[in-house]
Formats: structure tokens, C-alpha cells, sequence
């Protein structure tokens, strides 16, 4: 038997509140981009296109000799190009976890405690009913009259040079994150754009790190 989860990270002063009234803040890429933190702060967050160049020469003309002359030298300059749509985008993460339960298994073989250490996150709510969250959050949007998406990101090699990326594209180095994004467009400005979908505290639980290596998911 597969079980699907979602899970989100986060710490105990704000997780509370996205079990119990379905509050999330969906950030922009900016923001992401501008993280400290290795694990969010992806400098290809929001680019449309990223370019890889090899062989990147800088010179200057000399005018002694009139010829340029090479005053710097790269093998690998990363361009980023950027646009209005995206860098108007707001996004929500989680990760998803697609797992093969026969029996009991510990939720410390689900969740990879020490990724959420590197997010430096102490709490998780683990979504169980995909089905009906995803319906709450379908009844949100339509009420708001806010057109969104969700899925999960496809990762891919980055290393020569990407054209036409989507805000559900990354590079394969963060693969191990496993995330599932929920993605809306046309919010001015760079602040982030808060939801409230309702409880999803018959939909879910809420643990701290500690107890991830405390418990087990068993099915029938």
C-alpha cells in the first residue's frame, strides 16, 4: 500500500495556526532568493531562463596599442534573466512523500530529520486526506476569484543552461526536498500574500522534531 503525505516544516510559533485555521503565507521569489539560509536561498528562484557560459573573457582597450587587452577570465558565469509575471508569483512549499507502508513503519523513515534541521525548522504538520485538502483549497481560490496552481517540482540539470523554466522547475542538486508547491500570479509589489483555507486539524497532525523518532504510521 502507497501512502501520499504532505509536509509542512516550519517552526512551533507559526505551524499551530496553519493546523488549526488553514493560515499559510505564500512568499515571492524574492524573498526565496534572498534567503541565508543554503537549503531556501536559490539563486534561480523566479528566473524564466538560466544560462550557463563557458570561456568568458573581460577586456579592455589600450590606448597606447588601441587592442584590447584580457583583464579577466571565467570558465562558468551564470546568467539569470527575469519577468514580470514571475517576479509577481507567490508560492507555497511542502514536501511530499509518496510511501510504501507494509506493516508499521517509523516516521523517521519519512521525514529526513536532518533536512529540517537545515531549514532550521523545529515542527511539522503531516497533511494525510490530499483529497480533501485539495478541495479546501480549490473552494478558497475559486471563492477569491484567485487562479493557482499545485503540484509537485520536476528537477532538473542545471549545469549547461536552461531556457523556458516554469515556477515548478529546479535544479536537480535540491531533488532531496521533494517538494509540492502551490503557485499564484499577479500580486503587485514584494510582499507576501496570506490564505486562510480553514482547519485542517481533522485532516492532520502536528509534531516536533523529537517526536518524529517517536512514532509510527501503520496500515491496515
Amino acid at each position: 500500500m502507497y501512502l501520499h503525505l504532505l509536509i509542512k516544516f516550519g517552526k512551533s510559533s507559526y505551524l499551530p495556526k496553519f493546523r488549526s485555521h488553514g493560515q499559510f503565507r505564500m512568499g515571492s521569489f524574492k524573498s526565496y532568493r534572498a534567503s541565508e539560509n543554503g537549503e531556501i536561498g536559490d539563486l534561480n528562484e523566479g528566473a524564466h531562463r538560466v544560462g550557463r557560459h563557458h570561456d568568458v573573457t573581460i577586456s579592455k582597450l589600450n590606448p597606447d596599442t588601441n587592442d584590447y587587452e584580457q583583464i579577466a577570465y571565467s570558465n562558468d558565469v551564470v546568467s539569470r534573466h527575469f519577468n514580470e509575471i514571475y517576479e509577481g508569483s507567490r508560492i507555497f512549499c511542502m514536501y511530499y512523500a509518496i510511501v510504501e507502508v507494509q506493516g508499521a513503519i517509523q516516521l523517521s523513515d519519512v521525514i529526513d530529520v536532518n533536512l529540517l534541521n537545515d531549514f532550521e525548522y523545529d515542527h511539522v504538520v503531516i497533511i494525510h486526506d490530499l483529497k480533501t485538502f485539495y478541495e479546501r483549497l480549490d473552494s478558497y481560490f475559486d471563492k477569491t476569484g484567485i487562479a493557482y496552481r499545485r503540484g509537485t517540482v520536476e528537477y532538473i540539470d542545471f549545469s549547461n543552461g536552461i531556457d523556458f523554466l516554469t515556477p515548478f522547475k529546479k535544479d536537480i542538486v535540491y531533488s532531496h526536498q521533494q517538494e509540492f508547491r502551490l503557485c499564484i500570479q499577479g500580486i503587485s509589489g514584494d510582499k507576501a500574500h496570506d490564505v486562510e483555507i480553514g482547519s485542517l486539524s481533522d485532516i492532520s497532525f502536528e509534531c516536533n522534531v523529537k517526536e518524529i523518532q517517536q512514532l509510527k504510521i501503520r496500515c491496515q
